[in-house]
């Protein structure tokens, strides 16, 4: 299989590169984002997601300029949702602008959603961690822009609500006069019970920034009560 690069000219002038960014495997197909980084904030270029059977047979490609996806099932159906700017012409009626694409593999169609790209974008960056024995558990547990409601995305796309207004339930520093910040990370639902990181952190510079602590937690749904279980 040869892939070739979208940004000639980039490549020509700046050495600009591009290889596969992503790749998941999920019954008889794999799905690959295949683009470059640039800049100083190696910013993702944009180029193609793709899909093939494994053996290498029935490839598609479609356009992309984010380097995220999240594929889900409904029925048998594989469809997958990934950040897509349709063009104006292709609003609803109600003039709402969509920023999500839902790329249906069986049909090879393309159609608009208004799925939350957030919830992409925290499915990517979802790590593996020890107590998850080496796979990411599904539903995956994510964030949404509200940044204190904890949502599970089930296999269908359906997106659930688990829990909210954690920032209540965890343990506030005492240290006032810094103004830190709260980032909430790895969360994980099984058994009636959310598991999760807090990290409080201080910017020290546009770019830079020092973490002060990181607490787990794990919050029991069903009675709404958190415990605490390590610093570090």
């Amino acid at each position: 299989m040869t892939m070739t690069s979208s940004h000639n000219k980039i490549k020509e002038k700046y050495n600009y590169t591009e290889s596969i960014c992503r790749m998941e495997v999920v019954e008889d197909r794999i799905y690959i984002i295949f683009g470059g980084y640039f800049g100083s904030d190696s910013y993702f270029q944009g180029g193609s997601l793709i899909t093939m059977k494994l053996d290498g047979s029935d490839y598609r490609a479609i356009e992309c300029k984010e380097d995220a996806f999240v594929i889900c099932k409904d029925g048998d159906r594989i469809l997958v949702y990934f950040p897509y700017y349709w063009p104006q012409e292709d609003w609803s009626k109600e003039k709402k602008r969509y920023l999500m694409g839902v790329w249906d593999i069986e049909t090879n169609t393309l159609f608009p959603s208004d799925f939350p790209r957030e919830l992409v974008y925290e499915q990517q960056r979802h790590s593996i961690l020890t107590y998850q024995e080496r796979i990411i558990p599904k539903p995956l547990c994510l964030m949404k822009e509200d940044g204190i409601n904890v949502y599970a995305l089930e296999d269908s796309g359906r997106i659930v609500q688990v829990a909210t207004d954690i920032d209540k339930a965890i343990i506030q520093r005492e240290d006032k006069e810094i103004n830190y910040s709260i980032d909430y990370e790895h969360l994980y639902y099984a058994d009636g019970f959310l598991y999760f990181e807090v990290e409080f952190t201080v910017f020290e510079g546009a770019r830079t920034f020092r973490r002060i602590q990181k607490d787990v937690y794990r919050m029991k749904l069903d009675e709404k009560f958190t415990e605490l279980l390590y610093s570090y």
